[in-house]
């Protein structure tokens, strides 16, 4: 059964000899090349890895008709970038793909990080790039993430936000019969406590460290009761 490589509709309010060569490095072919157009659409659901050309008032109709079938049509107005970038997202390859990463940003909304794909499978991609990037750290950004992401519009919707407190083991004090409290350490995740490789040692691990924390602070939370979750409070 044939799968479509191409899976978004959208729609550009311009027309010119750079973004027909775009389109066609990106693999798709021209259904119609009009002198007189001056707006673009691609609608693989139509036919795939095929770009249209209209004038403005027949594509009006053409997007109107399709969103009142159910077929949304994501208008890009005359941004190019924005336009690409949708025109890129196709199942059978991540090249010329936006990858994000699967953790948010603690201040700025969004995800942490961004990356343009320059392989023809991500894993491939993270693995050749000197950041060393996990590659199950990220995932190929949906047509909404890329919008949002080439608008610059990183507020994420509010959500509630937490925070991890774990602590290690009492240490057993040398010169006494007490016991000293752990190390205190907070995480942006839920850490597990394992060996770790990259120390040498049991700790907790596995988790977005935010940072160590006086001994003496939550003496209700202990070994056995770790990690304890907190809600952050915002303003």
């Amino acid at each position: 059964m044939y799968q479509k490589k191409y899976v978004v509709t959208c729609c550009l309010w311009k027309c010119n000899d750079n973004i027909r060569e775009q389109l066609k490095n990106l693999g798709y072919q021209y259904f119609t090349i009009r002198e007189d157009a001056d707006c673009i659409l691609i609608d693989p659901y139509e036919t795939d890895g095929m770009w249209y050309e209209y004038k403005k008032d027949v594509l009006e109709g053409i997007v109107k008709e399709l969103n009142d079938d159910g077929q949304s049509v994501i208008d890009c107005g005359t941004d190019e970038r924005t336009f690409i970038a949708l025109a890129s997202i196709r199942t059978d390859t991540d090249k010329n793909q936006w990858f994000a990463s699967n953790y948010k940003h603690r201040y700025l909304g969004g995800y942490d990080s961004y990356h343009f794909c320059t392989k023809d499978d991500y894993r491939e991609y993270f693995g050749d790039n000197p950041q060393d990037e996990n590659y199950d750290d990220f995932h190929k950004m949906t047509p909404k993430e890329v919008v949002d992401f080439m608008n610059n519009d990183y507020v994420a919707p509010k959500q509630e936000s937490f925070i991890w407190v774990a602590r290690d083991p009492d240490i057993e004090d040398r010169y006494s019969d007490s016991q000293l409290l752990g190390k205190l350490t907070a995480f942006y995740d839920t850490p597990i406590y394992c060996f770790n490789g990259d120390t040498g040692r049991q700790e907790w691990c596995r988790a977005r460290k935010i940072g160590d924390l006086p001994s003496y602070m939550f003496p209700d939370i202990s070994f056995k009761n770790s990690p304890v979750k907190f809600k952050q409070i915002s303003e």
